[in-house]
């Protein structure tokens, strides 16, 4: 059986690449430097392990790098559209995996439901 070496330094590396690519795909979306912030937070309280995503857990597992308060209202009450999110990460990642084709996908908002996306 084959074993591998890990790198001490991995989980800082894979946090530093996962906060600029967070910064690179949010930065258009989003209207406040908190905002940026907190969806970068957000993103990485959703990726990292732990098996609750629900925002108490999720803070605590972030430690000092987010605040319940804020997040919440990122969550809740931030005015930004996520189909310039999802379309700057289908941007940035299409290349990456070589991708021919697209689903677009449906989103159930307010009583009607609407294109997500590109």
């Amino acid at each position: 059986m084959a074993v591998m070496a890990v790198d001490a330094d991995a989980p800082a590396a894979v946090k530093e690449r996962l906060e600029a690519f967070a910064s690179e795909v949010l930065a258009a979306a989003m209207n406040r430097p908190v905002q940026l912030v907190n969806g970068g937070s957000y993103l990485r309280g959703l990726l990292e392990h732990g098996s609750r995503k629900s925002l108490e857990p999720m803070v605590e597992r972030l430690g000092g790098d987010a605040d319940y308060q804020s997040l919440q209202q990122f969550v809740a009450d931030s005015p930004w559209d996520p189909a310039i999110v999802v379309r700057a990460v289908a941007e940035r990642v299409a290349p990456e995996i070589e991708a021919e084709a697209w689903v677009l996908a449906l989103i159930h908002r307010v009583g009607r439901w609407v294109p997500s996306g590109l």
